[in-house]
C-alpha cells in the first residue's frame, strides 16, 4: 500500500516538472487518489483540447494557403487572357480597324479611372492610362467611329490626359451626331448631364434623341430622367408627354410598366388618374398585371364605377360572344339543332366568360407581380 503511495507521489512530482499544474501544488491532496484521478483527467482533458485546437487552426491556415494561391493564379489567368486580347485588339488596331482602336482606347480609358481611385500616385498613373486611351480614341475618331468621339470629347471637356478644351470638346460631340442616331444623342447628352454638368447642352441632346427614336424603352428613360430631374431641369409635363409617346407603341409591356410607375410613383411623381389610364389600355390587350392592378385598386376604393363595370364586364360581353358562338358551331356538329345549340352555347358561355373576366390567376401567387416593370 505504501509502495503505491510512493509511486503516485513520484509520478505527481514528475507531472509538476513537466508541466503548470492547474493548480497550485499540493503533495497531500494529489496523493489521495480522488483528488489524484480529478486532476489527472483534468490535465489530460486539456491537452486534448490545446491539440484540438491546434489542428483547427492548421487546417484552416490550409484552406486559406489553397484559397489564395486559386486566387492569385485565376487572378494570373484573367490578366494573361486579357493581355491576349488587347495584344490581339492592338495587332488589328494597327491595321486601320476603328472598333479595335476604341475598344483599346476603351481599356485604357477604364484603367486612367480606376488608377484615379486606388493608385498610390493617382495623377501620374491616370494621365499616363489617360494618354494611352486619347491616342488611341484619337485613331478611331479620325475613321469616324461616333462612340470614339463621344469619348475623345469627353476627355477634352474634363481635361483628362489632354488640356482641356470645351470648343473641341463640342465639335466632337457634335460630329458624332452625323447619323442622327439616338442612341449616340443618348450617350452624348448623358455625357453633358453627368460628367460635364451642363444642363443646358445635356437637354439639347435629349430632346434631339427624342425627336430620332420610336423605342418605347429609350422614351420611358427619357420621361423618367425629367420627371426626376436627372442631370436636366425637373419637368414633369415633358416626363408625361414622353411616357404618352412610349405608349402609342400599343405594347402591353410598356402600357403596364407605366401604369405600374404612375401607381407607385416609381420614376415619376405618382398618378392615379394615368395608372388607372394605362392599366386599362393594357387589360383591354390582355395583359393580366395590369387587370391585377386594376382589380386591386377597385378594391381599394381607387376605381371609379364606370372604369370598373367597363373592366369586369368585359366577362360578361365575352360570354354573351362566346354564347353566340358557341350555339352556331353547336348546330353544326350536333345533327339535332335545338340540342347542338344549347350545348355549344353553354360551352361557349363558360369559355367565353372566362377569357374576357381573366383577372390574372396565374399570378396570384407571386410576391410582387410588378416587379418585372420596375427596372
Amino acid at each position: 500500500m505504501k509502495q503505491k503511495k510512493c509511486i503516485k507521489v513520484l509520478l505527481t512530482v514528475l507531472l509538476g516538472l513537466v508541466v503548470i499544474p492547474l493548480q497550485p501544488f499540493d503533495a497531500l491532496a494529489w496523493g489521495e487518489d480522488e483528488n489524484f484521478q480529478r486532476n489527472l483527467n483534468l490535465f489530460l482533458m486539456s491537452e486534448m483540447l490545446s491539440e484540438m485546437n491546434k489542428r483547427d487552426q492548421e487546417r484552416k491556415q490550409r484552406e486559406t494557403d489553397v484559397w489564395r494561391d486559386y486566387s492569385r493564379s485565376e487572378e494570373r489567368r484573367i490578366e494573361e487572357e486579357e493581355k491576349n486580347k488587347i495584344d490581339d485588339l492592338k495587332r488589328m488596331a494597327e491595321n486601320g480597324n476603328s472598333e479595335a482602336q476604341f475598344q483599346v482606347g476603351d481599356y485604357y480609358y477604364e484603367k486612367g479611372k480606376r488608377a484615379a481611385k486606388h493608385y498610390t500616385y493617382p495623377e501620374i498613373s491616370a494621365k499616363m492610362y489617360y494618354s494611352e486611351a486619347g491616342a488611341y480614341f484619337t485613331k478611331a475618331a479620325q475613321n469616324n467611329h461616333p462612340q470614339a468621339q463621344i469619348r475623345l470629347g469627353l476627355m477634352y471637356a474634363l481635361g483628362l490626359g489632354v488640356t482641356a478644351n470645351q470648343q473641341l470638346a463640342d465639335e466632337l460631340f457634335q460630329k458624332a451626331t452625323q447619323l442622327n442616331d439616338a442612341d449616340i444623342l443618348m450617350s452624348i447628352a448623358k455625357a453633358y448631364a453627368n460628367e460635364v454638368k451642363n444642363k443646358q447642352k445635356a437637354d439639347e441632346y435629349y430632346m434631339k434623341a427624342a425627336l430620332f427614336t420610336k423605342k418605347p424603352d429609350l422614351l420611358i428613360e427619357l420621361g423618367k430622367i425629367y420627371a426626376l430631374g436627372d442631370g436636366v431641369e425637373a419637368n414633369q409635363q415633358m416626363a408625361d408627354l414622353f411616357f404618352q409617346k412610349a405608349s402609342k407603341s400599343n405594347d402591353t409591356r410598356v402600357l403596364t410598366r407605366l401604369g405600374v410607375m404612375y401607381a407607385r410613383g416609381h420614376g415619376t411623381a405618382k398618378n392615379k388618374e394615368k395608372s388607372i389610364e394605362y392599366f386599362k389600355l393594357a387589360a383591354d390587350l390582355g395583359n393580366h398585371v395590369a387587370k391585377r392592378g386594376l382589380k386591386e385598386m377597385q378594391k381599394n376604393g381607387e376605381l371609379s364605377n364606370g372604369t370598373s363595370a367597363g373592366t369586369i364586364g368585359g366577362g360578361t360581353v365575352g360570354g354573351i360572344g362566346g354564347a353566340v358562338g358557341g350555339f352556331l358551331l353547336g348546330q353544326a356538329i350536333i345533327p339535332i339543332p335545338i340540342l347542338g345549340g344549347l350545348v355549344g352555347s353553354a360551352y361557349g358561355l363558360i369559355k367565353g366568360a372566362e377569357l374576357g373576366s381573366d383577372v390574372g390567376s396565374s399570378i396570384v401567387d407571386e410576391e410582387d407581380p410588378y416587379m418585372y416593370y420596375m427596372n
